[in-house]
């Protein structure tokens, strides 16, 4: 899709001619619960996107997972003029549904494409700083942004999202050595910590004994260490986190140069 809409620099990735390119519009509306949907009338399609939804980076992300369900070929209802039957979805929300994680894979492709994505990938620390790159380029979150570099890159890295001091997902590199427990307390040691205790974040880089986040067993080497950094969402009361484990041993004055 983005080949034939000769997309080859992320100010290309234009959404309204992409949802045009597969006969539909996108529009902005009050929507009851849902976050979007999409509807057929004949060959038109319309992609309504909650007014809700200010954040730019949530609002491409959301409109490129409805044109993923078009462009996928997923069943959409048809309307008519008398009745408005219509797909809703939550793309902003993790789904177990076949269809909802498809068109949110072809969503990350779409607003984020690898082929574009993968230079920001090529840098010698994984810390927030790439994935401010990509989320000032292309438009998307910052969270979007972290998330994407763990698909990409092949240093050992994850995103751990906390919620009142307790991890409650990752999402790591195929690289990264161990799963962090659902529901997992934060250490001490982390700015997390000091942010649900003092209502701070500290957003620097941290460098905490790998304990602080992982099993030690779990990871080859001995005095190993991991990188955080880490960014809030205070209205939602999370703190999202990048973690890093380097291939060498690195010093605080690595990471601040």
């Amino acid at each position: 899709m983005l080949e034939e809409a000769g997309v080859t620099q992320p100010d290309d990735i234009d959404l309204d001619r992409l949802a045009e390119a597969e006969g539909a519009e996108i529009v902005y509306d009050d929507l009851d619960g849902a976050t979007a949907s999409v509807m057929r009338i004949g060959a038109f399609a319309r992609i309504r996107i909650s007014n809700r939804i200010t954040d730019l980076g949530a609002q491409r992300f959301t409109g490129a997972h409805e044109i993923g369900h078009l462009r996928l070929n997923h069943e959409v209802p048809l309307g008519n003029t008398n009745e408005v039957i219509e797909r809703i979805c939550k793309p902003l929300e993790k789904s177990r549904k076949a269809p909802e994680r498809a068109a949110s894979i072809f969503a990350s492709e779409i607003v984020m494409p690898e082929s574009l994505v993968r230079r920001y990938c090529a840098v010698p620390y994984i810390t927030l700083a790439p994935a401010r790159e990509i989320a000032s380029d292309f438009a998307t979150s910052l969270l979007a942004s972290a998330m994407r570099i763990t698909e990409i890159t092949t240093e050992r890295c994850a995103v751990a999202y906390s919620v009142l001091g307790r991890v409650k997902w990752i999402k790591r590199s195929a690289t990264f050595p161990d799963w962090i427990p659902h529901g997992r307390r934060v250490d001490p040691t982390s700015a997390v910590a000091d942010y649900y205790e003092r209502g701070k974040l500290d957003p620097a880089t941290r460098m905490l004994a790998v304990e602080a986040w992982l099993p030690r067993q779990r990871v080859d080497g001995t005095n190993v260490q991991i990188v955080e950094q880490s960014a809030a969402i205070p209205e939602l009361g999370v703190v999202f986190t990048m973690l890093w484990i380097p291939n060498r041993e690195l010093s605080h004055l690595d990471l601040a140069a």
